[in-house]
């Protein structure tokens, strides 16, 4: 079954623009923090003084190494420490870490080529202007209610121009 994506233009009231900006905010957040533990994570691995054993690091890729996968099974664990996660829906805060990791895909295939990588870098609060919802179905994620609102979890009904 091909995959669709759907874009809307919503239409919030004052109260839904500021939890809107707020999720923004939080997801900058885990953006951030997802790209700094794959840094982090590099560099405990490249100082480790076994690196340039092609051997050892064959071996010992899997305790060193961050992907997508792991990342987001920290996120319920970060729900408990920082409450203010409990207030934004799962799949959105899976969506910058699908982003961190397409980036750096897309830097070991720039890598792989031969070309100026260009190393991911931190974004600034301004630089998130959408989430995603990665599924729309009856009792998961947004759905519509019929009267040009489309119900979005965690933040409420929002008008929307289909």
């Amino acid at each position: 079954m091909p995959i669709k994506t759907h874009t809307y233009r919503i239409y919030p009231n004052k109260e839904q623009r500021e939890k809107l900006t707020w999720t923004l905010a939080r997801c900058c957040e885990v953006y951030n923090a997802a790209l700094q533990e794959r840094r982090d994570a590099w560099n405990v691995c490249k100082n480790h003084p076994n690196y340039h054993d092609a051997e050892w690091r064959k071996e010992h890729a899997k305790e060193y190494g961050v992907n997508f996968y792991s990342q987001s099974a920290q996120l319920p664990e970060i729900k408990e420490i920082r409450e203010e996660y409990k207030d934004i829906y799962a799949q959105v805060l899976r969506d910058p870490l699908q982003r961190v990791d397409r980036t750096f895909r897309a830097f070991f295939n720039r890598v792989k080529r031969g070309e100026t990588p260009g190393y991911p870098r931190f974004k600034g609060k301004d630089h998130h202007n959408s989430f995603t919802y990665s599924q729309i179905d009856e009792g998961h994620g947004p759905s519509f209610d019929g009267n040009h609102r489309i119900i979005l979890p965690k933040i409420g009904h929002v008008k929307v121009k289909l």
